[in-house]
């Protein structure tokens, strides 16, 4: 079993795209950018996140904004006014959150886009263990799902830079281990600080999770318990509440 870090300064020990490499949000952004104007799109506004659910959490609160409940979220962001006391710092806050709020960047058309993109660098065929792992694990039971009647899923929307063999994806694969993109935006996850696998390159760790995000983001996979193509992530991660969508935990 060995120890994955993100960026080892000296060794690139799992073969995983991102080993190795400094963070270069330019380098990915100038490769989405490109891929949106090959299939007929303008550049989109680009958005990081810490981990896979930071990052679907970011799409669910646009979708709200988009449902037509920005205040609401603002709110929520937003530390409540407290009578007697000097506001101004407060309420200058939720004035900028609501100017900055642009109603046209929207989190729709995210299946068809991703269609057009592999209809155009070609379906995700390169095999990385690891990450391929990582696609059939991951999900998010989002049984809360604001805006939009029955939204796209996670699974629907989310694309893994790494599993796509043209050469115009190893920009993304180096610096993002899933990307979210939409028409007018493109949502970025940073890759694990640690990734756990076993001999074959397969997630698996019998004392903890097999991959961890910066933001304590992490799913298990304990290979000696299930077969891999039963494995499951650990519902503690993964479960998605209306509470988390609007910034209350």
């Amino acid at each position: 079993m060995k120890q994955l870090a993100i960026y080892p300064p000296k060794q690139r020990p799992s073969g995983l795209p991102w080993d190795g490499w400094v963070r270069d949000h330019i380098m990915a952004q100038d490769a989405i950018a490109d891929m949106y104007r090959t299939v007929g799109l303008n550049p989109p506004r680009f958005a990081w996140a810490t981990s896979p659910k930071a990052m679907y959490l970011a799409s669910r609160m646009l979708r709200q904004v988009q449902a037509g409940s920005a205040q609401a979220m603002i709110a929520a962001l937003v530390p409540a006014t407290r009578s007697g006391y000097d506001n101004t710092d407060v309420e200058a806050k939720r004035a900028l959150l609501t100017a900055l709020l642009d109603p046209n960047i929207t989190v729709q058309s995210g299946m068809l886009l991703r269609n057009r993109l592999e209809a155009q660098y070609g379906r995700s065929d390169n095999f990385q263990p690891a990450v391929d792992d990582l696609r059939r694990i991951l999900d998010f039971r989002d049984t809360h799902a604001p805006g939009t009647s029955a939204p796209a899923t996670y699974r629907e929307q989310v694309m893994y830079p790494a599993l796509y063999a043209h050469a115009a994806w190893w920009p993304v694969a180096v610096q993002a281990v899933a990307i979210m993109p939409f028409v007018k935006i493109c949502f970025f996850s940073y890759p694990p600080v640690l990734t756990y696998v076993n001999g074959g390159g397969h997630l698996h760790c019998e004392s903890g999770p097999a991959m961890e995000w910066s933001d304590g983001f992490a799913v298990d996979v304990d290979l000696s318990k299930d077969e891999r193509e039963r494995a499951l992530a650990s519902s503690r991660h993964l479960q998605i509440s209306s509470g988390e969508a609007a910034g209350n935990e």
